[in-house]
């Protein structure tokens, strides 16, 4: 075989290379679905039109203390329940998070929460997340709260933070407050594996069966 045929195979292999390189980082940039999220902390605060904060809440871990992607979840099993005491112990308002295809007088359906890690960015639909404000002599209200979260992922760790649908109402000792929700939540995130695609391993058997006729092409030229 001449020099200009080696040269040719060369310059295929290099393609090859190329352009499994190619594929590689891209399949480095594709998003990659969550399969939960274990909710260590978390927050809601209740914000005006100018966002001064009206008042805060710590958000705990509820029962499972897991947000699983594509089911709903009842009251008090992601986050426990946000309860405010009176002077003399009463309870003023409490506040009960859940995910629910509807409720309110928004009918939905929504769909369960989803998600995705892109780099280090997450993104989590929130539509489906819902709120029971019972506050002490008002009654119960079921409260729209979903939107797109939208976050970080360091390592396995992660916060996410989105702003409710509808006005909140809570009923302090020192009065009747109301504004926008703004939830938060921290924890650590199960990535599910992207398997990587069947053209990848079709370019990597054509770039070593190149890398391997070049090899014994070279072996059988004369010294």
């Amino acid at each position: 075989m001449n020099q200009t045929t080696i040269h040719a195979i060369k310059g295929g292999a290099r393609s090859l290379l190329l352009a499994s390189t190619l594929m590689i980082g891209a399949q480095a940039a594709q998003a990659a679905p969550i399969n939960s999220l274990a909710i260590t902390d978390g927050s809601l605060e209740i914000v005006d039109t100018l966002g001064i904060v009206l008042a805060s809440f710590d958000l705990n871990p509820g029962a499972s203390g897991t947000m699983s992607m594509g089911s709903y979840q009842g009251s008090g099993e992601i986050v426990n329940d946000v309860v405010v005491l009176g002077l003399l112990g009463a309870t003023l308002t409490s506040i009960s998070a859940y995910t629910a295809p509807n409720g309110g007088l928004f009918s939905g359906p929504y769909a369960p929460p989803t998600g995705s890690v892109n780099g280090g960015d997450l993104t989590v639909d929130m539509g489906s997340w819902f709120a029971d404000v019972n506050l002490l002599g008002i009654g119960l209200s079921t409260l729209h709260q979903g939107g797109l979260a939208t976050g970080m992922v360091t390592g396995d760790d992660f916060w996410m933070s989105w702003e409710g649908f509808e006005q909140l109402s809570v009923l302090l000792p020192s009065g009747l407050v109301s504004g926008v929700a703004r939830w938060t939540l921290e924890g650590t995130v199960d990535v599910a594996e992207v398997p990587v695609p069947a053209a990848f391993w079709l370019f990597a058997s054509g770039l070593f069966g190149l890398v391997g006729i070049t090899r014994k092409r070279q072996q059988k030229l004369p010294a």
